[in-house]
């Protein structure tokens, strides 16, 4: 990618944490998050025909950041089973601490707890979508970017294996949409730590069971 795209990209993206952590999304406009990222509007049209495909891209970039770190903790043999302190990376983000090395948490697993950290981090963000007139909108951007995850993350496991696409797709919509609920009963709970290991619980169990898709579809 040209670094002066790279450049533009990653302004918009902290200006919109930034914003989102200030004020609701139907506040946002396309003008207010140019100036914040100190770009000019013509460059984000030339990248974006609106905030609403700006939020998909965000959500698919902010998706990639948690999974190039996962992965590399993973690599290394570091697990991130709790949130921990301040790192770089997000603006403001909590890291997740380390685990015991060369023990190996799921990937599914270390991406939860990156997305808690995050959630746990920006209160204002997390309310500020949920309570927005276009929440609907906004968590279809998270469902539909994380149940691609979910399909890559079937082909890698299952390389050999013909499924059908259709089969896939139910699948990963239910196992997606199970976690976004859960997430959100969670927060709306008041984010307990019991309900959170249970979540991972139940995140690494599905990881398992992911052995068995193609007995299933």
């Amino acid at each position: 990618m040209d670094l002066r795209i790279e450049k533009t990209y990653r302004l918009l993206t902290d200006a919109f944490t930034s914003l989102l952590d200030e004020e609701p999304y139907e506040k946002i406009s396309v003008s207010k998050l140019c100036d914040r990222a100190m770009i000019r509007r013509t460059t984000f049209y030339k990248h974006f025909a609106d905030k609403d495909e700006f939020f998909a891209f965000y959500i698919r970039t902010m998706h990639d950041i948690f999974l190039n770190r996962v992965t590399q903790e993973w690599e290394t043999g570091e697990s991130s089973p709790q949130c921990g302190q301040e790192h770089q990376g997000v603006p403001g983000e909590t890291e997740p601490a380390k685990g015991t090395p060369g023990v190996k948490v799921p990937l599914e697993v270390g991406m939860l707890n990156e997305f808690i950290g995050f959630l746990d981090s920006h209160e204002n963000l997390v309310n500020n979508v949920i309570n927005s007139k276009s929440a609907s909108l906004l968590l279809e951007a998270l469902h539909k970017t994380l149940a691609i995850d979910f399909l890559h993350r079937v082909e890698l496991e299952n390389p050999n294996h013909e499924t059908n696409d259709r089969s896939l797709d139910l699948v990963a919509s239910f196992c997606v949409g199970g976690v976004v609920r859960m997430l959100l009963q969670w927060w709306k709970n008041g984010r307990s730590a019991d309900e959170r290991r249970t979540m991972v619980e139940i995140v690494e169990k599905t990881h398992y069971a992911l052995n068995d898709l193609p007995r299933l579809v």
